[in-house]
């Protein structure tokens, strides 16, 4: 439902067939911006040209991770001719050409989309490469003459391609949120219930905290210790809530201090350092645990967890995430339906 992401087996299987015949995927190719040779499209995707060399361009991003992912599955991995060979039922070259195909398709969808919306005139992939060189002139000349500049000082042509469609697809999302409906008080709350027990949850455990304090006297000392052990001990019995009784009749002979509380799962505060330690710890206890008996230098210290309660942040609290969520989703929803419309033809 949210977030899901839409495909089209069509385009991919085409495209997978397409680049089966002799894309020359062995070595990933210096893009110094160069101009691309003047040869036909090995296929066109909504009415953009798609040249080998582009395809290597996008390859090459996804090669890094497909042979980590190789060499991770099969230790034995021969770093020799990867490509070139299958591992069972896998092949490293198809996972190579199946994640590039994906990735050409969905960005030249978002690409025509944007030219579409008037946000950049040419999304060919030569114009790319131009201003990439310009961009990279323009910051060198900056640096030469003794400016500040931000980031490197030359782009590399991947980073700059991520950090180029990333700012496209920012733009796309503002045009989307331009639309007075998209948070309608109705979605909003159906985003809500529908995260309410995952992103939204904000589950808590109740606790009893046995506090003994100002009892430096041995004799004294020693007699509150096998009390807390012996609370512990029944407490990790079967018997559980039959102990609360004798606890209170015990805090009111030993005058113990005992407190209930709820400590929240998925909430770290900031409290001091003694209770901010021991926040991991309660958090790892299960109802009807008991923690450990807790000793310093004029106090003892026992908690013991009673049950666990269901909660959630208010719908008032989550609006922010909300929308988030709302957009990214409106925007892969859009996206997928281009995709599933996208004409591709080989030449």
């Amino acid at each position: 439902m949210w977030g899901r992401r839409n495909s089209n087996p069509g385009i991919y299987h085409t495209l997978l067939k397409l680049f089966s015949i002799g894309i020359a995927l062995a070595g990933v190719l210096n893009f110094s911006g160069c101009r691309e040779e003047v040869i036909s499209p090995i296929v066109i995707i909504n009415g953009e040209p798609v040249h080998a060399a582009e395809f290597d361009f996008y390859a090459a991003s996804h090669r890094g991770e497909i042979y980590q992912y190789f060499s991770q599955r099969y230790q034995s991995l021969d770093r020799s001719n990867i490509w070139d060979r299958r591992f069972g039922e896998e092949s490293p070259l198809d996972m190579l050409k199946s994640r590039t195909i994906d990735h050409i398709v969905r960005d030249k969808t978002v690409l025509k989309w944007a030219q579409e919306a008037g946000l950049i005139k040419d999304i060919s992939h030569q114009a790319f490469l131009d201003e990439l060189l310009e961009v990279n002139d323009q910051r060198k000349m900056a640096v030469d003459s003794g400016q500040i500049i931000y980031g490197p000082i030359q782009w590399n042509p991947f980073n700059f391609y991520q950090v180029r469609q990333s700012k496209v697809e920012l733009k796309l999302k503002n045009i989307l949120e331009s639309d007075s409906s998209l948070y309608s008080s109705s979605r909003i709350r159906e985003v809500y219930e529908f995260h309410k027990n995952t992103v939204f949850s904000n589950d808590s455990l109740r606790f009893i905290k046995i506090f003994a304090v100002g009892n430096k006297i041995p004799v004294v000392r020693e007699r509150l210790k096998k009390l807390f052990f012996s609370i512990k001990k029944c407490f990790d019995t079967s018997q559980k809530i039959a102990c609360i009784p004798e606890i209170k009749n015990n805090a009111k002979t030993y005058r113990l201090d005992t407190t209930y509380f709820n400590l929240g799962l998925q909430i770290h505060d900031g409290d001091n350092e003694t209770r901010f330690n021991l926040t991991d710890d309660l958090r790892s206890l299960k109802p009807g645990e008991s923690g450990e008996v807790i000793e310093s230098l004029d106090s003892i210290l026992l908690f013991l967890c009673l049950n666990s309660i269901k909660g959630f942040q208010p719908l008032s609290e989550t609006e922010i995430p909300i929308r988030q969520i709302i957009l990214d989703t409106e925007f892969q929803k859009v996206i997928g339906d281009r995709i599933k419309k996208s004409v591709v033809k080989l030449n």
